[in-house]
């Protein structure tokens, strides 16, 4: 039997690091200048571990700082080139402020906490929906 050559990926991708930020029984949701609905977080930079970047993503993007939980979501963001593929990791965190603390960046125009009931309805990322819906099933799992 002949052995087959091993292909070598192709396919290319970023990783983006996402924050399901709780409070109560909702998720804190960020409104993005082109009408959808983001999660707080994004790119790693070089050199820069998971969960270092998700605290940077959070003082940079919220302007408090939060306690790193566990990892909820992982999937992949398949985009059109020439934008790059997205590996997409959300983990579960707890503000250590209170979300009125939130002072939002430049890159966002509003706050808004989520209950699970209003997911379906707001304009997002899929993948980014998906994270927020597993976010509340293990929110609901762990209080059950």
């Amino acid at each position: 039997m002949e052995d087959k050559p091993v292909e070598l990926a192709t396919e290319l991708f970023r990783v983006s690091v996402k924050a399901l930020v709780r409070s109560g029984d909702r998720i804190v949701m960020l409104l993005k200048p082109d009408g959808r609905w983001d999660l707080p977080g994004g790119r790693l930079q070089e050199g820069e571990e998971v969960t270092d970047g998700l605290e940077r993503e959070l003082l940079e993007e919220l302007g408090v700082s939060g306690s790193i939980g566990s990892v909820v979501y992982t999937g992949v963001r398949r985009r059109e080139p020439p934008k790059q593929n997205v590996v997409v990791i959300a983990h579960l965190c707890e503000l250590e402020s209170s979300v009125d603390d939130i002072t939002l960046c430049d890159e966002h125009l509003q706050v808004r906490l989520v209950a699970r009931e209003e997911i379906d309805g707001l304009d997002m990322v899929r993948s980014y929906r998906e994270a927020v819906k597993q976010a509340f099933a293990h929110l609901t799992a762990s209080s059950g």
